[in-house]
């Protein structure tokens, strides 16, 4: 496999983004194409046969794109699809909750907040993991199953984003320790979150766990890009409004988006089936 292949990224809307931000600031030359399920967002409330359709589907049309490694920057279908889309497609395939989880192994934390959509919170998938690497850490779930929909309106400091948060916040401890935002599109609200978590409370950035270990996994797979001269591209498809995204994007990015392409229909990957790598 070519090491100058693109990273695929895929989200239900604009919450990957974050993912995409750092990975450009970890890995600046690697050439990047993103796709976000506009038509179906939010996957939030889906069930967990839909997301894993839906993840089967956005990775095959990816790897139809000639990608050398996918990363599911959404943590619900992480945590209902991860183990199937590695399981089905010969690439590496990272998703956004492990990395989270293994940042925080290292600091033996008292407490930890998860706090995500509806289906991450109910799939347990952040608490099996803390409860097997940190057995004696307090686990506080807060479904935050509104904020989603506001992001995808851009409504980052609306009187009614402010007030769902600290409603959703409020039987949190004031001495808790540490607090995921299991849902990329939160880190767009990560000051508001500031606002009404305790003071001391440390905010982990999933995003940024999500870019360290896929420099890892492509080292490990002899994928690092290794042209330092050119500047990585970027490709970005949706499957709905492909205007919307690309003027709402420009401004979550702080920097323009030429093109947005329209995919209307995704094919159906069942007939796919490749050799899965360890990953």
């Amino acid at each position: 496999m070519s090491s100058q292949k693109a990273i695929g990224i895929f989200d239900s809307g604009f919450g990957g983004l974050t993912v995409v931000q750092a990975i450009k600031k970890l890995l600046p030359n690697e050439d990047l194409i993103y796709f976000g399920d506009t038509a179906r967002i939010p996957y939030g409330d889906k069930s967990s046969d839909t997301i894993c359709s839906y993840a089967l589907e956005n990775s095959h049309f990816l790897l139809k794109n000639n990608v050398k490694a996918i990363v599911i920057a959404c943590n619900t279908a992480t945590a209902f699809a991860l183990k199937k889309v590695q399981d089905n497609f010969p690439i590496p395939i990272l998703g956004v909750i492990k990395p989270t989880i293994d940042t925080l192994r290292k600091t033996n934390p008292r407490s930890i907040a998860v706090l995500g959509t509806k289906g991450t919170i109910d799939s347990r998938a952040h608490q099996k993991l803390i409860r097997s690497n940190m057995p004696h850490t307090t686990i506080f779930n807060v479904a935050c199953p509104l904020l989603v929909p506001l992001v995808e309106e851009l409504k980052l400091e609306h009187p009614s984003t402010d007030m769902l948060i600290k409603k959703y916040l409020e039987h949190l401890p004031l001495d808790l320790e540490y607090a995921i935002l299991g849902c990329t599109h939160y880190h767009f609200l990560e000051n508001i979150f500031r606002k009404h978590l305790p003071k001391e409370t440390i905010i982990i950035n999933s995003s940024e766990s999500c870019a360290k270990s896929l420099l890892s996994l492509l080292k490990k797979h002899d994928l690092i890009n290794k042209n330092k001269i050119k500047r990585g591209i970027r490709k970005y498809f949706v499957s709905d409004d492909p205007q919307k995204f690309k003027s709402l994007g420009t401004l979550l990015l702080a920097e323009p988006i030429q093109q947005v392409s329209l995919i209307q229909r995704i094919n159906n990957p069942t007939s796919y089936k490749g050799s899965a790598l360890s990953h």
